[in-house]
């Protein structure tokens, strides 16, 4: 958290989620964690660079649907990957998706600028 730019910086880790039901357990603990930030008033980078890449259906809708509900009430969203076939991963689940809630970088000080503005 930074308040004096109104930037909250999230971070995924390298270490993979035991299976769907772990990865809902720590969703469920960002949820509490974010509930005294004032989202409207807030921009989010979301850094991905670290986490490893994962293309099951499941996991996918889950973490999707789940980001999106906890990082759209926030004024703006940068999602930092760590090369393009990163952010193409990430645009093409917002599209199937069918929301645009993230704005894709490869990119740190863009993105922080995105999420600073």
């Amino acid at each position: 958290m930074d308040p004096a730019r109104s930037l909250v910086r999230l971070a995924r880790t390298e270490r993979a989620f035991d299976s769907i039901e772990h990865a809902r357990a720590s969703y469920a603990s960002l949820g509490i964690a974010l509930a005294t930030v004032e989202r409207r008033t807030h921009g989010v980078v979301l850094d991905l660079r670290a986490a490893r890449p994962r293309s099951e259906p499941e996991f996918e809708r889950f973490a999707s649907e789940t980001s999106a509900a906890l990082l759209r009430p926030f004024r703006s969203v940068s999602v930092l990957v760590k090369s393009a076939v990163g952010r193409l991963q990430v645009q093409r689940i917002e599209k199937e998706r069918g929301t645009a809630v993230f704005t894709v970088f490869t990119d740190e000080l863009d993105a922080i600028a995105h999420a600073t503005r």
